[in-house]
């Protein structure tokens, strides 16, 4: 479908297919091509994100033969062969979307209009965000600044998505929408009691595709797979971008679904749907899907993993060995590590803990952590 992609390694690139896009195992890095695919809607928005200070500019991605063009040009070195590692690829999805353009003949968003959106009868769902006005039901989106260095929650509202990246997370839409969306994947293709979708393909995009980067947690298509501490499998799915947290979970087997959307980044809109899941089962709110057993590790394996790690979206990790303790610093704050498992770390342990896990081979110093879906590599001292 897409002959011009490539990689550092051709071969690895001419044996990716479909399903490694689906399921995130391309082998593609975390990269910067968002930055460049949305410059142009950045340049009207004061509350855009700038790119990271060690990517090296660009010019704008407007079409999917500019970002096959610049994956050539920059050679992303792969984390792996095609299946070898999941790491989260927003660029996979856009290729994803390509795909469906050239399969249907009809641009994205009409198609996902066409075949999902309308038989759903998910009319406020879109692309193309609503200007918020004093008579309109639609959330202003918000960010965070530090002012005289103390955060303040201040609006952002001009929309920053473009067609190039509509597969790769530009819908907007509303809780109820989205619910019936994912009774859709409960039911295995079912709407009002009447069979509009595959159950073949549902059942496959809920399937267990290959591990999602942490314990306990796999991939599907396009959606995370997990189970919970009774062995019931659930799928979800959480999505960030500027102004925006969400999170969505769906359980087949309870007959659960659960949407949580705000209007503010960096929320954390999955303990919102996985307290309600708990609530549902007659746990409490706070219920850890499951609990990681402490452990120690040697000091000269906590000097593996120190040093610094980047990725092309703005993911860095500054790892240090400090008194016998592993730290982490990221998102302008130090994170206590405790020890979990094989190479495994959670960050502040408790209610917002972060899972990463160190990539190692042999004795060799971490080649890479992987925290957030994403393989993030070592950085060159």
């Amino acid at each position: 479908y897409l002959p011009a992609y490539q990689t550092t390694v051709p071969a690895w690139a001419k044996a990716t297919t479909v399903h490694h896009l689906l399921t995130h195992s391309a082998g593609l890095p975390p990269l910067p091509a968002r930055f460049f695919a949305l410059a142009r809607a950045a340049t009207s928005d004061p509350a855009a994100a700038g790119r990271p200070s060690w990517v090296v500019d660009h010019a704008p991605l407007d079409s999917v033969d500019d970002l096959l063009a610049y994956l050539a040009e920059v050679a992303p070195t792969p984390l792996g062969p095609p299946g070898g590692q999941f790491s989260y690829s927003n660029e996979s999805f856009v290729l994803l979307g390509a795909i469906i353009e050239q399969l249907s003949g009809q641009a994205y968003a009409d198609y996902l209009r066409a075949t999902v959106f309308d038989p759903l009868g998910m009319t406020q769902s879109t692309f193309v965000r609503p200007t918020p006005t004093a008579d309109d039901n639609v959330a202003t989106l918000h960010i965070v600044r530090k002012e005289a260095g103390q955060p303040v929650v201040v609006p952002a509202p001009v929309a920053t998505y473009l067609p190039l990246w509509y597969a790769a997370g530009g819908l907007n839409s509303t809780a109820r929408e989205l619910l019936r969306y994912l009774d859709l994947l409960r039911t295995g293709g079912l709407v009002a009691g009447r069979r509009r979708f595959s159950e073949v393909v549902i059942r496959q995009m809920l399937h267990y595709q290959r591990d999602g980067g942490m314990p306990g947690a796999g991939y599907g298509y396009g959606i995370g797979v997990k189970t919970d501490r009774q062995g019931t499998i659930f799928a979800e799915h959480g999505g960030g971008s500027k102004g925006i947290a969400s999170h969505v979970l769906v359980s087949p087997e309870r007959g659960f679904t659960a949407v949580a959307l705000t209007n503010l980044a960096g929320v954390p809109a999955n303990q919102i749907t996985l307290a309600a899941y708990n609530q549902s089962l007659g746990l409490p709110l706070e219920t850890r899907l499951q609990d990681y057993q402490p452990t120690t590790y040697a000091p000269e394996q906590y000097q593996r993993y120190v040093g610094l790690y980047r990725g092309g979206e703005g993911q860095e990790f500054i790892i240090t060995h400090q008194e016998g303790q592993l730290v982490g610093m990221f998102n302008d704050t130090e994170h206590l590590a405790q020890p979990v498992g094989d190479d495994g770390v959670l960050f502040d342990p408790g209610p917002h803990e972060i899972y990463a896990r160190f990539l190692v081979e042999g004795d060799q110093p971490a080649w890479a952590l992987s925290a957030g879906s994403r393989i993030v590599p070592r950085w060159p001292e």
